[in-house]
């Protein structure tokens, strides 16, 4: 079975290389679902894709063809949405390497009062079920309101993106210090304005993540009319964004992407999406196969998988 799978990824490579690899992306996959809610965070990691949403009771555990392996609980509420005051708002996540065994660490939003926990579970072993722990909130100086929609780690640092509004209309890029056992660190956190073109209305970033071994960083963004970071609006324009050395442009106080993508151009003849999150299941010379996840407000969720040109 590995060996068909394996074969069927060199094929996928093959066809991508020899066909329209000229268009800068191309739409590989599409697949709605109408029943689960608001999917707002991926992940992946050993052909398994890991999708929470952010009013959602569990996470759903997919194979690369989105068909549904396992659904964890997280929480005891027994509705298809959280109530939104009641929400965790779990709208980002990574990978975190600890004590010999890999994780996989979602944040919520920090929007709120009640949105401030963090679920730690465990990708090393089987039948382990999910740690979910509050922190205490924490605001960063220079920041007038939390919004985290993207999470990533970059060497040994946890970079998370606060998503900007109508009121408060400055994208930034947090860096901190984290920790199984206290979560996000309330010392020496790190702000860097990320700029995005405004041509189509404000544009607040809403998923990350990092390659590490091109130093790349890669973030989701979408054109939201809203005042705030409680409230939904109305869904415009999504955008896929590529930070190069992006390491070293930590250091800055000021940075703007290298590639920003309009992905609303790409994505089929379905409705506006707004896209919540990405991950990067291959990663070639020539080009990448990403996966995008997108919440409508509407307790539905779509992924797409797609494919994109270095």
């Amino acid at each position: 079975m590995k060996k068909c799978k394996i074969y069927s990824l060199v094929i996928l490579i093959l066809s991508i290389q020899n066909s329209s690899i000229a268009q800068e992306i191309k739409l590989l996959k599409t697949t709605h679902f109408p029943n689960y809610s608001s999917a707002s965070t991926i992940a992946f990691y050993n052909n398994r894709i890991y999708i929470i949403g952010d009013d959602a009771p569990h996470m759903l555990i997919l194979d690369t063809g989105y068909k549904i392996l396992d659904s964890i609980r997280l929480f005891t509420n027994k509705t298809k949405r959280i109530d939104k005051d009641a929400k965790a708002d779990i709208e980002s996540s990574f990978l975190f390497y600890t004590n010999n065994k890999l994780y996989l660490i979602a944040l919520s939003s920090f929007s709120s009062k009640n949105r401030n926990s963090y679920i730690a579970f465990d990708l090393s072993g089987k039948g382990k079920k999910p740690t979910v722990k509050k922190q205490r909130n924490f605001l960063p100086n220079g920041i007038n309101h939390l919004n985290i929609e993207g999470a990533a780690w970059m060497g040994k640092n946890l970079i998370m993106s606060n998503r900007a509004n109508l009121t408060n209309k400055i994208n930034h890029l947090l860096i901190a210090e984290f920790n199984l056992k206290d979560g996000i660190s309330q010392k020496k956190i790190k702000s860097v304005v990320i700029n995005l073109t405004q041509d189509h209305g404000l544009t607040g970033i809403s998923g990350l993540t990092y390659l590490a071994k091109n130093d790349m960083l890669l973030f989701t963004a979408s054109t939201e009319k809203t005042l705030n970071s409680y409230d939904d609006g109305e869904i415009g324009a999504s955008f896929l964004g590529i930070i190069s050395n992006a390491s070293a442009k930590m250091k800055s106080k000021n940075i703007n992407a290298d590639r920003f993508i309009n992905l609303s151009d790409f994505l089929g003849r379905t409705a506006l999406q707004k896209i919540e999150s990405i991950a990067v299941e291959v990663d070639t010379n020539e080009f990448m196969i990403l996966h995008l996840a997108a919440d409508n407000d509407n307790g539905e969720s779509t992924l797409f998988k797609i494919c994109i040109k270095k």
